[in-house]
């Protein structure tokens, strides 16, 4: 256990390697996180795979809003009066009468509603002529609370309704209803790439005119709070005391909170309050005053299209195969700033130093866990091999994968993505994430291969130091820690020293080529019983053998290893005596010297050539013994 965690090193030579994974990823990660963040700096010029990446921080904003944070309690005090399918077909053709909207604007008075707000253009003249708009302009008169949609026409060369000269013209309401109503509110919103509205603007700034003109959703606010128009537009450029200040996201951009899915707020039907009493399609639900003032006492009531062929409908993160009607957008905002619940963005630095962090701690991580992976690796691969018609079946690949997956991976993703998540549904704070979890992928990746190279070469290195000195469960131990194995240090070991009796004299009787046979033959049968015993051959000097137990790999029973592979060995060398007799060769008798004592071990040699020893008196004394 001590081992495996004094694993956890991290070797100077890989410092390179995080260093400049780290500088490479982030570096190029940050300027599409730059694009992404200031789409008005950089315009069309964007880095070739953008979109990929832009997409990829949506979905994941789309996932924490949804799925993970999920949906919020909505205000019973917004009622949108929806222009659906059945309206339509009720009515007649769109766009309705302006009496219409006149009956609904007076019943919802008469019902006690505290403002009225129409998602509707009235730019034009009504078709049905002056007499039709005057009934509007009358009725929001008498309501005294009525706010209308204003609109932008994008890139206009023209001038606006003011004749002045701008890229953006302001499209008001007719005069006559401009006049008759409480306020004007733009209804544009911001689409992102994929057609999804994610954010809005909260306000027009006229330069010429130095005025700050809100948007239809904190128009509503305002107003439901008894804000004048100029104090709204004070509000939305964050110079209104007892407000919150507006988190924007450059401009007058904001993200939008929303409550829920399509549908969350409660609805009326229009034709419910435009059909005249006695009429088809006349509704008991608001047929009396009494049943008026439960639906609309002290309610924000806003009126829009939800019907398909009007084409007002939009995707949200909120969304699961329906699109929202804007005049639900426009009140998902409308609640947000009534109750201040906005949604923080972090700033450009702050989401730089994430992708930067979890890029460098991923790449750092990678390099730790090298050497526990490569351990724990190991022990399960000599667990779960086994053999099929004598060829072994190895697991130490898979598992090395799976464990650097496990180890390498998974705690920068789960780390990142829950911060993350706590961030978002706790504090309304939105880190990022899409592009973080870019960087730790590619850091990982970049990290499983350079580790996997580095592990393999030094454990082919490592292989072919010991593999003909040591038993292969031995070898197996030392190629899962190859940098421990051959550092020198000073340990108690057992020795062995072995040798023929009179061998140099017999061997000068003998043919050389009987010689070698002999010496190949005795030395074969006393590896494999070594190497059975987990001992370390340290060299054959002739028909001499040293062999080290306790060393690279400790073994806490090493003096008793040596015995018992001593007696083996004699045991083996009587054998070998018989088997010599049947071939014509003289008897060879065997010599063991056991010792044990504090050596010197490690990988001694010159620059061109090392080995693997033993050095110190307790080698000296073994041999003379």
């Amino acid at each position: 256990m001590k081992g495996f965690w004094q694993s956890f090193r991290l070797p100077a030579r890989h410092l390179w390697f995080i260093g400049l994974v780290t500088l490479t990823i982030s570096g190029v990660l940050l300027r599409y996180q730059r694009e992404y963040e200031h789409p008005e700096r950089y315009g069309t010029h964007r880095w070739l795979g953008f979109e990929v990446f832009e997409s990829f921080e949506h979905k994941w904003y789309d996932a924490r809003m949804a799925s993970w944070r999920g949906p919020i309690p909505y205000r019973r005090d917004i009622v949108i009066v929806e222009i659906d399918h059945e309206s339509i077909e009720a009515l007649g053709k769109w766009p309705f009468p302006r009496a219409f909207h006149a009956r609904v604007v007076d019943r919802l008075r008469e019902g006690g509603a505290k403002l009225i707000a129409f998602d509707v253009d009235f730019s034009s003249n009504s078709v049905l002529g002056p007499e039709d708009d005057a009934k509007f302009a009358a009725a929001c008169a008498r309501a005294g609370n009525v706010v209308l949609a204003s609109n932008l026409d994008e890139k206009s060369d023209q001038a606006d309704d003011r004749g002045v000269q701008v890229d953006q013209r302001l499209i008001f309401p007719i005069p006559e209803l401009e006049d008759s109503c409480l306020a004007t509110g733009f209804t544009p919103v911001v689409e992102d790439l994929d057609a999804f509205i994610r954010r809005i603007d909260t306000a027009y700034h006229d330069e010429a005119f130095d005025e700050t003109l809100p948007f239809l959703g904190p128009m509503i606010a305002g107003a439901a709070q008894g804000l004048t128009p100029e104090q709204t537009g004070l509000w939305m450029r964050n110079k209104l005391k007892g407000k919150q200040r507006i988190p924007y996201i450059h401009g007058f951009q904001t993200l939008i909170n929303y409550v829920g899915y399509p549908e969350t707020f409660v609805r009326f039907k229009y034709y419910y309050l435009a059909t005249a009493e006695g009429k088809p399609g006349y509704s008991d639900l608001v047929a009396t005053p009494a049943a008026l003032r439960k639906a609309f006492k002290d309610k924000i009531v806003i009126i829009g299209a939800t019907a398909d062929e009007l084409r007002d409908n939009r995707p949200t993160p909120f969304f699961s195969g329906k699109d929202m009607p804007g005049v639900e957008i426009h009140a998902n905002a409308a609640q947000m700033f009534l109750d201040q619940t906005y949604l923080r963005r972090a700033k450009s630095r702050l989401s730089g130093l994430v992708l930067i962090l979890a890029t460098l701690l991923t790449a750092l991580v990678t390099v730790l866990v090298g050497k526990p992976v490569s351990l724990m690796a190991a022990h399960l691969d000599s667990r779960l091999s086994f053999t099929i018609r004598g060829r072994p079946v190895h697991f130490y690949g898979l598992a090395w994968f799976l464990l650097y997956l496990l180890g390498g991976m998974l705690p920068p993703v789960i780390g990142l993505t829950a911060s993350n998540q706590y961030c978002f549904a706790r504090l309304s704070f939105v880190l990022p994430l899409a592009y973080p979890l870019v960087g730790v992928g590619v850091a990982y990746l970049l990290g499983l291969v350079y580790m996997f190279l580095t592990e393999e070469q030094e454990r082919k290195r490592m292989h072919g130091r010991f593999q003909r000195f040591v038993a292969p469960t031995v070898l197996t131990e030392i190629l899962t820690n190859p940098e421990e194995a051959p550092k020198p240090k000073k340990v108690e070991v057992t020795l062995i020293f072995t040798d023929l009796q009179g061998f140099t004299t017999l061997s000068e009787q003998m043919e050389p080529e009987e010689v070698v046979e002999v010496l190949n033959d005795y030395l074969d049968r006393m590896t494999n019983i070594i190497f059975r015993h987990e001992g370390t051959i340290d060299k054959f000097m002739g028909d001499a053998i040293m062999v080290i137990f306790g060393a690279p790999i400790p073994q806490v029973d090493h003096p008793l290893r040596a015995i018992r592979c001593a007696v083996e060995m004699q045991e083996e060398c009587a054998r070998f005596r018989a088997y010599g007799r049947s071939r014509g060769w003289p008897d060879f008798f065997m010599r063991i010297g056991v010792h044990t004592d504090q050596v010197v071990v490690g990988s001694i040699g010159s620059s061109l050539r090392m080995d693997y020893t033993a050095i110190g008196d307790g080698v000296n004394l073994a041999a003379r013994l």
